[in-house]
């Protein structure tokens, strides 16, 4: 269930033309068919809003007053260049965290195969994260850096 931050903050991104996440809901059919391929409408909304997804995925939805095509390669390179800075951040943080001491609080517990390391299930996937890196069920994810 959305927590009222979570929803407040989908509803207010900003298309590129200025509308908001709620504009956008209001023009689609609100039925959450899912023929644009996400899970609902308001999913829908908040990805035309905040990244530049394309309002014709739904094939029901009021174009009226939108651009025929969004910048969305532009969109897709600023999310991209956004998420790179916060990987490395995320890195940065990581590795000056005393994880070993933290497992505990986490629900993990102190890795003996990698010093430093904890050791967790998420997803269904056994995790490995440590100062130097993290590996999902033992393969070392697809960096989106590289």
């Amino acid at each position: 269930m959305l927590s009222l931050l979570t929803l407040t903050s989908i509803l207010v991104y900003n298309y590129p033309d200025g509308a908001h996440s709620f504009d956008i809901l209001k023009r689609t059919p609100r039925t959450n068919c899912g023929q644009c391929g996400l899970p609902s409408c308001l999913a829908l909304a908040a990805a035309v809003a905040a990244a530049g997804e394309d309002p014709g995925r739904c094939p029901f939805i009021d174009r009226t007053g939108l651009p025929q095509s969004t910048p969305a390669v532009a969109l897709d390179n600023a999310a991209r260049e956004r998420d790179l800075l916060l990987v490395r951040h995320l890195r940065e943080k990581v590795a000056e965290l005393p994880l070993q001491e933290l497992a505990p609080v986490l629900g993990a517990i102190a890795a003996s195969t990698i010093p430093g390391a904890i050791a967790f299930s998420y997803l269904g996937q056994d995790v490995l994260l440590g100062p130097h890196g993290i590996t999902l069920d033992g393969a070392t994810p697809e960096d989106p850096g590289i």
